[in-house]
């Protein structure tokens, strides 16, 4: 996957990737309120190299930005990454997104 589509990539979408060829999961988020994406992946099918976040205003708490998490795919096949959006001392889950990744040779 082209890195400069990370913005493109809906919840809907099928990612497609390419063993050994980077791509990025790209999400909006509101860390300066506690609320952050975890994802959640089979680790034999990918490798989650860097995680980043990247701040829209500086100016006040609860200001969104985007979190965007680095993957590798390590081997060709089909795999869900389920991103559930909360804050990680609470039970209550904001949203919740899955991402069908199509790996290929």
């Amino acid at each position: 996957m082209d890195m400069e589509n990370k913005d493109r990539i809906g919840a809907e979408d099928v990612i497609r990737a390419q063993v050994n060829q980077p791509f990025v999961i790209a999400l909006d988020s509101i860390p300066t309120a506690g609320y952050v994406w975890t994802i959640n992946y089979d680790s034999h099918f990918l490798k989650l190299i860097d995680e980043k976040y990247q701040c829209n205003s500086h100016e006040a708490v609860g200001s969104a930005g985007r979190q965007t998490f680095f993957f590798t795919p390590l081997q060709a096949g089909e795999v869900d990454a389920v991103a559930t959006f909360k804050r990680p001392w609470e039970d209550g889950v904001l949203e919740e997104r899955t991402f069908r990744i199509q790996i290929s040779e």
